[in-house]
């Protein structure tokens, strides 16, 4: 048995909680920068680098950016989701967080060429069938249980248009026994033991599905594995990988 994780209600809540205490450290979780300690610059600096990176990794694999409409799922304040304006028509950005989607649109330069949504559902209703080109989602997946994983990566192959591009990272197996020993436990165990350690403090939780499960899904959801690549964003507490797919 694996621990289910939070629900819906909880971790909006939870993200909610880190949104109006340390948001960008709960975002880009750089030891050194908790208690916030990043600067707005060097915090959105990260974003442009990660674009950089995302090109060169497509170009590598000789793809390229399809333009027209992109989201970017897990988008917190828009650290990605700003830099990816200047390469589509419109950029879309989705958080189960109001207060990081508060402060999104606060430091939002692209007007209505990017457009944020606050999404507390386990769909993508807000989003047509095909009408997506480019979808991106890192470091978001390894902070929701599973099952809503699974949902949200069937709404990806639903919503990716024809010839489109799907980028997302998700942890596969805990590789340290801590990590193995959470995903045992009851969540009502979790639960005591995050109130007693954290005293109603926002808790960032740790959860994936193996890379086999995950291959299976999206070749039931007749998506298209292009690349499947090893990913250091859970750090050395998970074994992680980067999949880039297209629809069939």
């Amino acid at each position: 048995m694996t621990t289910p994780g939070m629900d819906l209600t909880e971790l909006q809540e939870n993200w909610h909680k880190f949104g109006e205490t340390d948001p960008l450290w709960a975002i880009v979780s750089m030891p050194d920068k908790e208690g916030n300690k990043w600067t707005l610059d060097e915090f959105f600096a990260t974003g442009e680098k990660e674009m950089t990176t995302l090109l060169a990794y497509l170009e590598s694999r000789q793809l390229k950016l399809p333009g027209g409409h992109a989201l970017d799922f897990g988008c917190g304040i828009g650290r990605v989701t700003q830099p990816m304006c200047r390469y589509f028509e419109v950029c879309h950005g989705v958080d189960i967080a109001p207060s990081m989607i508060e402060m999104a649109k606060k430091y939002n330069r692209y007007g209505d060429k990017c457009r944020y949504y606050l999404n507390e559902t386990d769909d993508l209703r807000l989003f047509s069938d095909k009408s997506i080109d480019f979808i991106y989602c890192v470091i978001t997946f390894q902070n929701i249980a599973p099952r809503y994983s699974e949902k949200y990566i069937k709404e990806f192959l639903r919503i990716l248009a024809p010839q489109g591009l799907l980028v997302f990272q998700i942890p596969s197996k805990p590789q340290n026994i801590r990590q193995k020993i959470k995903q045992i436990l009851p969540q009502s165990v979790l639960k005591w033991f995050y109130k007693m350690k954290y005293h109603g403090k926002p808790v960032m939780e740790i959860h994936g599905i193996p890379q086999e499960n995950v291959i299976q899904l999206l070749n039931e959801q007749r998506g298209t594995i292009l690349d499947i690549r090893e990913d250091k964003r859970a750090f050395n507490e998970w074994s992680s990988f980067q999949y880039c797919v297209t629809r069939k």
